[in-house]
């Protein structure tokens, strides 16, 4: 029994352990194995290079050893193994940026260390950690790594809002909470008569507008800073898309109510909200740490903008996780 107790406890605690976890983000977040190339480096090149302690930084290479992901060569040179490779940036299924503790993946990750604080109020994880929003703590990260463009594809069949919708009506759009300006990049390149801006949180907006710097349609394409509860600047069409899943009942009517009252008669809010397919309760708990609703029904999301002042002009096909919701405010008062 002492025995059998020891193993059980042993193998708990090695489940339980975040040691090895912390040492491929560490590796990821210091972009370690960018700095690796083919012959190997030395311990001499990597602190050189990351202008590290040299101690600490033989610690962890020889740790990444351990856990396989760099090898010694006998010229005292580090190499990457086949699994360490995959921590490289131009790696074609690079994990460097979902694992990077400045990226918003990773962020969403240390919610589940509060995973207690979800199951005691059903509030996201990530509110355990001083008051501040995941996306505010996001912008007011100097070192933010925002999500490298995914060859053109939309996550969560993001593809249907800009096929779908009736774009030929409008010319001026904004994508409220737009992040990295996939969508907005998406729907001009798709759309030529189309001028997208993205509203976002100055840190995000500030990364955004890097990007859209280098677009070949730049000239159609603007970044505005600031928050979707402060008035908007005006557009024929305001977009959320795959907003409301990260707020609870209340805080996704005050965002309808914001964009409601900044909307003109003749403006329309498109939510193409996504709606996540909970596979098993380890999947629930995962995604309800980060986000309080993450698959809203349509009819919930109809209610919510119905008590925001917002009535539904036209529905779209969209899919089974991503549906394609029109509104126009009740003083228009248009009919399905």
């Amino acid at each position: 029994m002492d025995i059998l107790t020891s193993t059980t406890e042993s193998s708990l605690r090695d489940r339980a352990r975040l040691y090895d976890a912390a040492l491929i983000r560490a590796a990821a977040t210091l972009r370690l194995a960018d700095l690796i190339d083919d012959e190997g480096s030395s311990l001499d090149d990597i602190v050189r290079d990351l202008g590290s302690d040299r101690s600490a930084t033989r610690a962890l290479l020889f740790a990444l050893v351990e856990v396989g992901m760099l090898a010694t060569t006998g010229e005292r040179r580090f190499v990457l193994t086949e699994a360490g490779s995959v921590l490289r940036s131009d790696h074609p299924h690079s994990i460097r940026y979902a694992l990077d503790r400045h990226g918003v993946f990773a962020r969403s990750d240390i919610a589940l260390l509060f995973l207690d604080h979800t199951i005691l109020t059903g509030a996201p994880g990530f509110d355990a950690l001083g008051g501040r929003t995941f996306w505010e703590d996001c912008s007011d990260d100097d070192a933010l790594e925002m999500q490298p463009p995914q060859n053109g594809a939309l996550a969560m069949d993001g593809d249907v809002i800009v096929s779908q919708y009736p774009w030929h009506r409008a010319t001026q759009v904004l994508d409220v909470g737009g992040n990295v300006g996939a969508l907005a990049h998406a729907l001009v390149a798709a759309h030529p008569h189309l001028t997208v801006g993205v509203l976002d949180l100055p840190g995000i907006a500030a990364a955004t507008a890097d990007r859209f710097a280098s677009s070949p349609h730049r000239d159609r394409l603007h970044v505005v800073a600031g928050s979707f509860f402060d008035p908007l600047p005006p557009a024929e069409v305001y977009v959320l898309s795959a907003i409301l899943g990260d707020w609870d009942d209340d805080g996704a009517r005050r965002i309808l109510a914001s964009i409601a009252r900044s909307m003109a008669p003749h403006s329309r809010l498109l939510i193409a909200d996504a709606h996540v397919p909970l596979s098993g309760p380890r999947e629930e708990l995962y995604l309800r740490c980060m986000m309080p609703s993450p698959s809203r029904s349509i009819d919930e999301i109809i209610a919510l903008a119905a008590d925001a002042g917002l009535s539904l002009t036209w529905r779209g096909i969209g899919t089974s996780v991503r549906s394609l919701l029109e509104f126009q405010t009740m003083r228009e008062g248009a009919a399905l």
